[in-house]
């Protein structure tokens, strides 16, 4: 008896191994092995040309979805008409920091100092001391600087940088506050491509020098955590107030030098030249002589 379950036992996995090994060369054969495969170098599934199975790396390819079009209400809801309010106050705060003013300031507190600078632009500070305090910086620390002119923003970045500290916008006032809390809470702005940009295929060279030119580091391909992103003829950035304003600065330049240059004359369309005839000179009739 032992012999005989012996020799059942061998047959049954005997069976079941050519039955694994029929299915397997049945999944190769079969055209839709691809479906539920892994997506290899390219191809539907393991190994195969095109990429990326309707199971496996890749979501499976159908037809687009159409195109609807938007329709924009009559009535102005309340989120827009609030956020237009928001924006038009932040706006005058970054307006206020384009101003000129005169600093000189030897060993006065920083407290002060931001004091001083907020009549002369005419817009209110607030320095957040617990930021501050996390980083073992007093409100009491002396400040020396002597700048005849320069912008509010100029002479911020001056003050604040060497003690790793920033600005940020509100409707009500401008933060003074710690990289890392600026970093933390972004500001989501939109700048319109068109001042800037003629069409679609020069999208990318601007990004490109957005992100090459100003705090490098900072943006989320380079490693750090700011965005930007086109949507339609619109730029959505995501980054602190003070990245904000240079790429203020570097937009209003180009836009600058794009107004300023010559229209493009349209290659296609040629002027028609007209061939310029000589006026023919009629002879006049000789006139005989009178005879007498």
């Amino acid at each position: 008896m032992d012999a005989i379950n012996i020799c059942f036992d061998a047959f049954r996995g005997l069976r079941t191994f050519c039955l694994a090994l029929l299915l397997a060369g049945c999944c190769l054969l079969s055209p839709s092995f691809g479906q539920f495969g892994g997506g290899g170098m390219g191809g539907p599934g393991a190994g195969g040309i095109r990429g990326g199975g309707q199971f496996g790396g890749g979501m499976p390819s159908g037809p687009a979805a159409p195109v609807v079009s938007f329709e924009t209400p009559q009535q102005t809801p309340a989120w827009l008409a609030a956020s237009v309010d928001r924006n038009d106050k932040i706006a005058k705060q970054r307006l206020a920091l384009r101003k000129t003013i005169s600093s000189e300031f030897k060993s006065i507190e920083l407290k002060n100092v931001i004091k001083t600078i907020s009549e002369s632009c005419g817009t209110k500070f607030f320095i957040v001391v617990s930021e501050l305090d996390l980083l073992g910086i007093d409100v009491d620390t002396p400040i020396t600087i002597n700048l005849p002119e320069a912008s509010v923003e100029t002479t911020l970045n001056l003050i604040l940088e060497p003690l790793e500290l920033t600005y940020k916008f509100t409707e009500a006032c401008v933060l003074i506050t710690s990289k890392d809390a600026a970093e933390s809470e972004p500001s989501l702005r939109y700048y319109d491509m068109g001042w800037v940009v003629d069409d679609s295929s020069m999208v990318d060279s601007l990004l490109n020098c957005i992100q090459q030119t100003i705090a490098p580091d900072t943006w989320l391909q380079n490693g750090g955590v700011n965005t930007i992103l086109p949507v339609n003829n619109v730029l959505v950035v995501s980054a602190p107030d003070s990245v904000h304003l240079k790429i203020e600065g570097l937009l209003a330049n180009l836009a600058k030098f794009k107004a300023q240059r010559p229209p493009e004359k349209n290659a296609n369309t040629k002027k028609s030249i007209v061939p310029t005839r000589k006026p023919v000179l009629k002879s006049k009739p000789a006139v005989a002589p009178n005879r007498k």
